[in-house]
């Protein structure tokens, strides 16, 4: 999946009337600048009424002859008659790579948010906004940021598209990007907080190893729904890892739609069983690959019926090891359903051509188009950036010229580039103060909880160092911040990250 975390197609925002100020091409190379526009808005977040500015704009990323190699869009919430050194500031970013940062900005972070209902299902039509008094904008400013080629962020042409749309060039552009805005805006006496979802988690962990190696320092980094080494999420012939560490949301999804034999109610005592047997049993039992036989494979054959609900001939077929795309197809193929991958919760039918939809997920059906209208209301209308350029929720271009390591497409990638594990950890060791929290969602199929936590734990750190890591999982899907109850849960406890880990600091 080339590091995909969001697989769905996501169509583009349609764009307003060009404006005079802005360049009107409307394609890539449209690296032009524009002033940005402020907005002034006022909220009421965790009990806490503010006065507040939203200045949406774009910042250069230079390249080496000193020509634009891409123009990266922002949002940027500020609150009003604060002294600039002395608030936090976060800068969050989706993944992909290839996913525009709206889902974070729109989903539960942001001062406004799309309207869902409680359990992260979208209502019918049209898509509305609403405010969200479950915002971290109390705590924090906030700036988000869409990557080159996504959003209205735009690359200068084909070497520029070599240069960023790879790991190292993602980074240092994303580096650039922080120090400009911090210089800019006077706030490199503010406590400082990367924030990323899905591959901008992995995005964000290296970056935060980049810019303490740029002199820049960090008092936290938040990992959402997070993919740090991508061996924890693709199996190989020599590689089951993976398919141990789906396990347990295996299990947690089948007991939710009610899947196991006997039904399982306690979903957290379940978890924690299916943790157990997983580490302490079916690993072991896949290490031994062809030698695994008899009586000793039967009773892998029934744990994986016990804890996934599929019939044995499934198991057995797959030769014990089942991937995401089968557990989506077979948990409920008798009831003529597709169950979810980015939310295991949500389940559909499978539209009738596979050649238009490869690789379907229903939990993303309803919720693609819902934030495509939501970022078009929001950034066109409230926020009035007139910009001759469509908003790329979605940009397959980046997606598929996306590279981890340096070279041409076909070049070797090393395993060392499709992790950013070692980055993140040589940040912490560089700072004991640093904090970091990862939040999970427990129904998560792209990135499941488990993989981060073997991930963390194996991440070498003394234990005093340890302590300042935290794994958070609230009953939610990939996307934790649609439900209702995992977004209070999640930002409440990122408030409490960031009160602890910026104490003394201002």
């Amino acid at each position: 999946m080339a590091g995909a975390l969001h697989a769905a197609d996501k169509p583009e925002v349609a764009a307003p009337k060009p404006a005079a100020a802005q360049p009107a091409s409307g394609e890539d190379g449209d690296v032009g600048s524009g002033a940005d526009v402020v907005t002034r808005h006022s909220g009421t977040f965790h009990g806490r009424a503010i006065k507040y500015s939203a200045t949406a704009g774009r910042l250069p990323i230079m390249g080496p002859d000193g020509s634009v190699d891409a123009q990266m869009f922002f949002v940027a919430y500020t609150q009003d008659g604060a002294a600039p050194g002395t608030r936090p500031i976060t800068f969050l970013v989706n993944g992909g790579p290839g996913a525009a940062t709206a889902w974070l900005h729109l989903g539960g972070i942001g001062p406004r948010k799309v309207r869902l209902n409680p359990d992260g299902s979208v209502p019918a039509p049209p898509v509305r906004l609403t405010d969200n008094p479950d915002s971290i904008l109390d705590r924090t400013d906030l700036v988000f940021i869409d990557a080159p080629g996504t959003g209205f962020s735009r690359l200068s042409g084909d070497a520029a598209k070599g240069r960023l749309l790879e790991k190292r060039g993602d980074l240092d552009a994303f580096a650039s990007f922080v120090q400009t805005y911090l210089r800019k805006n006077g706030r490199f006496g503010s406590p400082l907080y990367l924030y990323g979802e899905s591959y901008g988690s992995f995005r964000m962990a290296g970056l935060s190893d980049v810019l303490i190696r740029r002199g820049v320092p960090i008092n936290g980094v938040v990992l959402l729904s997070s993919a740090l080494d991508f061996a924890t999420l693709q199996p190989t012939n020599i590689n089951d890892l993976p398919y141990q560490l789906t396990l347990p949301s295996y299990a947690s999804i089948a007991a939710f739609h009610n899947r196991l034999t006997p039904p399982r109610t306690d979903i957290d005592a379940l978890r924690r069983e299916a943790e157990e047997w997983t580490t302490n049993v079916y690993g072991p039992a896949l290490a031994k690959g062809n030698k695994l036989l008899g009586a000793e494979r039967q009773r892998i054959v029934d744990g994986l019926v016990r804890f996934t609900g599929l019939s044995p001939s499934v198991i057995e077929t797959e030769n014990l090891r089942i991937d995401v795309p089968q557990f989506m197809k077979y948990l409920q193929a008798d009831r003529g359903l597709v169950t979810g991958r980015t939310d295991g919760r949500l389940v559909g039918p499978p539209p009738a051509s596979a050649v238009e939809e490869p690789f379907y997920d229903p939990a993303m059906g309803d919720l693609t188009p819902a934030f495509t209208a939501a970022a078009s209301q929001y950034l066109f209308g409230e926020l009035r950036y007139d910009i001759s350029l469509p908003y790329r929720m979605y940009s397959r271009d980046v997606a598929t010229r996306f590279r981890f390591g340096r070279g041409d497409a076909d070049a070797v990638v090393a395993d060392s580039d499709r992790q950013t594990l070692t980055a993140l950890q040589s940040t912490i060791v560089k700072n004991r103060n640093l904090k970091v929290l990862a939040i999970q969602g427990l129904y998560d199929l792209a990135t499941p909880y488990m993989s981060v936590k073997y991930t963390l734990d194996h991440m070498p750190l003394p234990p005093d160092y340890a302590a300042n890591v935290e794994l958070l999982v609230v009953p939610a899907g990939h996307m934790a911040y649609d439900d209702a109850r995992a977004l209070r849960e999640m930002n409440d406890a990122t408030v409490r990250f960031i009160d602890a880990s910026a104490l003394g600091t201002r």
